[in-house]
Protein backbone atom coordinates (compact mmCIF):
# COMPACT_ATOMS: atom_id res chain seq x y z
CA UNK A 1 0.00 0.00 0.00
CA UNK A 2 1.56 3.30 -1.10
CA UNK A 3 1.83 6.23 1.31
CA UNK A 4 -0.66 8.34 -0.63
CA UNK A 5 -3.10 5.43 -0.72
CA UNK A 6 -2.97 5.14 3.08
CA UNK A 7 -3.85 8.79 3.63
CA UNK A 8 -6.56 8.73 0.95
CA UNK A 9 -8.11 5.63 2.52
CA UNK A 10 -8.16 7.18 6.00
CA UNK A 11 -9.58 10.49 4.75
CA UNK A 12 -12.26 8.80 2.64
CA UNK A 13 -13.54 6.63 5.49
CA UNK A 14 -13.40 9.57 7.90
CA UNK A 15 -15.58 11.67 5.56
CA UNK A 16 -18.02 8.92 4.61
CA UNK A 17 -18.54 7.31 8.03
CA UNK A 18 -17.57 10.03 10.48
CA UNK A 19 -15.04 7.82 12.30
CA UNK A 20 -12.18 9.63 14.04
CA UNK A 21 -8.93 9.52 12.05
CA UNK A 22 -6.84 8.27 14.97
CA UNK A 23 -9.21 5.34 15.46
CA UNK A 24 -8.83 4.53 11.76
CA UNK A 25 -5.04 4.67 11.98
CA UNK A 26 -5.08 2.27 14.94
CA UNK A 27 -7.42 -0.06 13.06
CA UNK A 28 -5.15 0.01 10.02
CA UNK A 29 -2.07 -0.71 12.14
CA UNK A 30 -3.73 -3.64 13.87
CA UNK A 31 -4.98 -5.11 10.59
CA UNK A 32 -1.60 -4.72 8.89
CA UNK A 33 0.24 -6.14 11.92
CA UNK A 34 -1.95 -9.23 11.99
CA UNK A 35 -1.53 -9.72 8.24
CA UNK A 36 2.27 -9.47 8.48
CA UNK A 37 2.41 -11.96 11.36
CA UNK A 38 0.19 -14.35 9.42
CA UNK A 39 2.47 -14.05 6.39
CA UNK A 40 5.59 -14.66 8.50
CA UNK A 41 3.97 -17.57 10.34
CA UNK A 42 4.27 -16.06 13.82
CA UNK A 43 1.61 -15.13 16.39
CA UNK A 44 3.30 -12.09 17.94
CA UNK A 45 6.37 -9.89 17.83
CA UNK A 46 5.78 -7.76 14.73
CA UNK A 47 3.87 -4.48 14.83
CA UNK A 48 3.18 -2.09 11.96
CA UNK A 49 3.42 1.63 12.65
CA UNK A 50 1.77 4.12 10.27
CA UNK A 51 3.08 7.69 10.08
CA UNK A 52 0.13 10.03 10.60
CA UNK A 53 1.65 12.81 8.49
CA UNK A 54 2.87 11.13 5.33
CA UNK A 55 1.26 7.66 5.44
CA UNK A 56 4.56 5.77 5.47
CA UNK A 57 4.71 2.44 7.28
CA UNK A 58 7.41 0.51 9.11
CA UNK A 59 7.51 -2.84 10.86
CA UNK A 60 8.79 -3.09 14.43
CA UNK A 61 10.44 -6.43 15.12
CA UNK A 62 10.31 -8.74 18.18
CA UNK A 63 13.03 -6.84 20.03
CA UNK A 64 11.03 -3.63 19.98
CA UNK A 65 13.14 -1.82 17.43
CA UNK A 66 12.96 -1.21 13.71
CA UNK A 67 14.84 -4.24 12.43
CA UNK A 68 14.58 -3.33 8.79
CA UNK A 69 11.67 -5.65 8.11
CA UNK A 70 9.77 -4.23 5.14
CA UNK A 71 6.00 -4.22 4.91
CA UNK A 72 5.07 -6.78 2.26
CA UNK A 73 3.12 -5.67 -0.78
CA UNK A 74 -0.42 -6.92 -1.37
CA UNK A 75 1.00 -9.58 -3.73
CA UNK A 76 3.60 -10.67 -1.17
CA UNK A 77 1.08 -10.87 1.65
CA UNK A 78 -0.83 -13.46 -0.27
CA UNK A 79 -4.54 -14.07 -0.56
CA UNK A 80 -5.16 -15.34 3.00
CA UNK A 81 -3.19 -12.58 4.72
CA UNK A 82 -4.76 -9.93 2.51
CA UNK A 83 -8.20 -11.30 3.35
CA UNK A 84 -7.31 -11.20 7.05
CA UNK A 85 -6.31 -7.55 6.69
CA UNK A 86 -9.63 -6.65 5.07
CA UNK A 87 -11.71 -8.52 7.66
CA UNK A 88 -9.88 -7.04 10.64
CA UNK A 89 -9.89 -3.50 9.26
CA UNK A 90 -13.60 -3.56 8.43
CA UNK A 91 -14.41 -5.11 11.82
CA UNK A 92 -12.54 -2.30 13.57
CA UNK A 93 -14.41 0.30 11.53
CA UNK A 94 -17.76 -1.26 12.44
CA UNK A 95 -16.77 -1.31 16.11
CA UNK A 96 -15.76 2.36 15.91
CA UNK A 97 -19.10 3.22 14.32
CA UNK A 98 -20.87 1.24 17.03
CA UNK A 99 -19.01 3.08 19.78
CA UNK A 100 -19.77 6.42 18.14
CA UNK A 101 -23.51 5.70 18.00
CA UNK A 102 -23.47 4.34 21.55
CA UNK A 103 -21.80 7.51 22.85
CA UNK A 104 -24.28 9.73 20.99
CA UNK A 105 -27.38 7.92 22.24
CA UNK A 106 -26.24 7.07 25.77
CA UNK A 107 -27.21 10.58 26.86
CA UNK A 108 -30.63 10.27 25.21
CA UNK A 109 -31.80 7.34 27.34
CA UNK A 110 -34.94 8.50 29.11
CA UNK A 111 -35.84 11.17 26.55
CA UNK A 112 -38.68 11.46 24.03
CA UNK A 113 -37.76 11.33 20.33
CA UNK A 114 -39.72 11.45 17.08
CA UNK A 115 -39.52 8.35 14.86
CA UNK A 116 -41.02 6.77 11.75
CA UNK A 117 -42.14 3.14 11.44
CA UNK A 118 -40.05 1.49 8.71
CA UNK A 119 -40.73 -2.25 8.90
CA UNK A 120 -41.96 -5.14 11.03
CA UNK A 121 -40.06 -8.34 11.67
CA UNK A 122 -41.91 -10.86 13.78
CA UNK A 123 -43.37 -9.14 16.84
CA UNK A 124 -40.94 -6.19 16.65
CA UNK A 125 -41.25 -2.89 14.84
CA UNK A 126 -38.17 -1.19 13.45
CA UNK A 127 -38.15 2.60 13.46
CA UNK A 128 -35.94 5.27 11.94
CA UNK A 129 -34.67 8.03 14.20
CA UNK A 130 -34.18 11.61 12.94
CA UNK A 131 -30.50 10.97 12.09
CA UNK A 132 -31.25 7.73 10.24
CA UNK A 133 -30.28 5.33 13.02
CA UNK A 134 -32.52 2.32 13.57
CA UNK A 135 -34.44 1.71 16.78
CA UNK A 136 -36.44 -1.32 17.84
CA UNK A 137 -39.89 -1.19 19.43
CA UNK A 138 -40.55 -4.63 20.94
CA UNK A 139 -44.11 -5.88 21.32
CA UNK A 140 -43.59 -5.78 25.09
CA UNK A 141 -43.06 -2.02 24.87
CA UNK A 142 -46.20 -1.28 22.82
CA UNK A 143 -49.73 -0.54 23.94
CA UNK A 144 -51.76 -3.65 23.16
CA UNK A 145 -54.71 -1.75 21.72
CA UNK A 146 -52.54 0.46 19.50
CA UNK A 147 -52.28 -0.40 15.81
CA UNK A 148 -49.18 0.92 14.10
CA UNK A 149 -48.45 0.78 10.37
CA UNK A 150 -45.47 1.26 8.07
CA UNK A 151 -44.94 5.00 7.53
CA UNK A 152 -46.58 6.07 10.80
CA UNK A 153 -44.81 8.88 12.65
CA UNK A 154 -44.89 8.82 16.42
CA UNK A 155 -43.00 9.63 19.58
CA UNK A 156 -41.20 7.09 21.73
CA UNK A 157 -39.03 6.99 24.81
CA UNK A 158 -35.42 5.86 24.39
CA UNK A 159 -35.44 3.11 27.01
CA UNK A 160 -32.08 1.39 26.57
CA UNK A 161 -29.04 1.14 24.32
CA UNK A 162 -27.07 -2.09 24.12
CA UNK A 163 -23.90 -3.14 22.33
CA UNK A 164 -24.39 -6.40 20.44
CA UNK A 165 -21.22 -7.45 18.65
CA UNK A 166 -20.41 -4.74 16.13
CA UNK A 167 -23.92 -3.25 16.33
CA UNK A 168 -25.82 -1.02 18.69
CA UNK A 169 -29.41 -1.86 19.54
CA UNK A 170 -31.53 1.15 20.51
CA UNK A 171 -34.62 -0.03 22.37
CA UNK A 172 -37.58 2.33 22.64
CA UNK A 173 -40.92 2.22 24.44
CA UNK A 174 -44.46 3.54 24.16
CA UNK A 175 -45.75 1.72 27.22
CA UNK A 176 -43.48 2.46 30.17
CA UNK A 177 -44.61 4.71 32.99
CA UNK A 178 -41.72 7.07 32.26
CA UNK A 179 -42.88 7.43 28.63
CA UNK A 180 -46.44 8.32 29.67
CA UNK A 181 -45.21 10.91 32.17
CA UNK A 182 -42.73 12.54 29.79
CA UNK A 183 -45.11 12.49 26.83
CA UNK A 184 -47.70 14.30 28.94
CA UNK A 185 -45.09 16.91 29.88
CA UNK A 186 -44.05 17.37 26.24
CA UNK A 187 -47.62 17.69 24.98
CA UNK A 188 -48.44 20.16 27.74
CA UNK A 189 -45.46 22.27 26.69
CA UNK A 190 -46.43 22.06 23.01
CA UNK A 191 -50.01 23.07 23.70
CA UNK A 192 -48.77 26.22 25.41
CA UNK A 193 -45.91 27.21 23.14
CA UNK A 194 -46.64 25.44 19.84
CA UNK A 195 -50.44 25.35 19.46
CA UNK A 196 -50.27 23.76 16.00
CA UNK A 197 -47.83 21.04 16.97
CA UNK A 198 -45.25 22.27 14.46
CA UNK A 199 -42.40 21.22 16.70
CA UNK A 200 -42.98 17.51 16.05
CA UNK A 201 -44.55 17.61 12.57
Amino acid sequence: MRKDDVLRLIDAIHRERGVDREILFHALEEALSLSVRKKLGVEEGYEVIVNRKDGSTRVIGPEGGDEGVELPSAEELGRIAAQTFKQVFMQKIREAERDKVFAEYADLVGTIVAVKVEKQEGPNLFLSLPDGQEAILPRSERVQTERLHIGDRLRVLVKDIVKRGSRVEIVVSRKSKEFVEKLFAVETMCSKNFPWGVFFN
